[in-house]
């Protein structure tokens, strides 16, 4: 069962980050030209970076620790803090809610801390059956600072997986994806907010 429980707590994880990179916003940054704006550069990044962080959403619970910290690659770090255990029931159906705090983490050009934070919740249902469904919700807000200018992002995505079992130690199991909620980006601060729905990059 637990060896179980880390493989679909791995592969909700895989599934949400790419909502966190979502409303056609690159997960590779590219390089600025003179005509882009610095949103062009600087929202990628943030979705990068908060979709790494969601890929590691089951890494904390599943270890058994209270608290795990992540390095971000220019410095500073990502806090995943369990708010809830996620003790299977009788029927082996489970949920986790977790909390991301984002510390001067340092990607590129880009700061970003929590505003105040983003919280994820993972909820699974089926285990008894050959449907199962994982759920993951994440909703707060992350402000950045790129080259001197402050924006925010707001997450509020969930993205629901229906995985057709049985499931297999070491092997994911066929599934289909689908994608509600929104992101907004508020950049500079103080700027009209753009809305973009949750789902991949496009």
């Amino acid at each position: 069962m637990r060896s179980m429980r880390v493989q679909l707590l791995s592969a909700v994880g895989l599934a949400a980050c790419l909502s966190a990179a979502c409303g056609g916003q690159s997960s590779s940054p590219t390089a600025p030209t003179a005509a882009m704006p610095s949103s062009s550069v600087d929202q990628p990044i943030v979705s990068a970076t908060v979709a790494q962080a969601i890929a590691q959403l089951g890494a904390a619970p599943a270890s058994g620790l209270s608290t795990i910290t992540f390095s971000c690659s220019g410095g500073g770090s990502v806090t995943m803090t369990p708010l809830t255990t996620g003790t299977p029931g009788s029927s082996g159906d489970f949920s986790i809610t977790s909390r991301m705090q984002f510390n001067n983490c340092v990607s590129g050009a880009v700061t970003m801390n929590g505003d105040p934070y983003l919280d994820s919740v993972l909820s699974f249902s089926g285990s008894s059956s050959t449907t199962m469904t994982l759920t993951a919700t994440t909703t707060g807000g992350v402000r950045f600072d790129a080259n001197g200018q402050q924006g925010r992002m707001v997450d509020n995505c969930t993205t629901t997986m229906t995985i057709q079992g049985p499931i297999t130690p070491g092997v994911t199991p066929p599934m289909t994806v689908s994608y509600s909620g929104t992101i907004t980006w508020e950049q500079p601060l103080g700027s009209t907010p753009v809305t973009h729905a949750c789902g991949p990059a496009q």
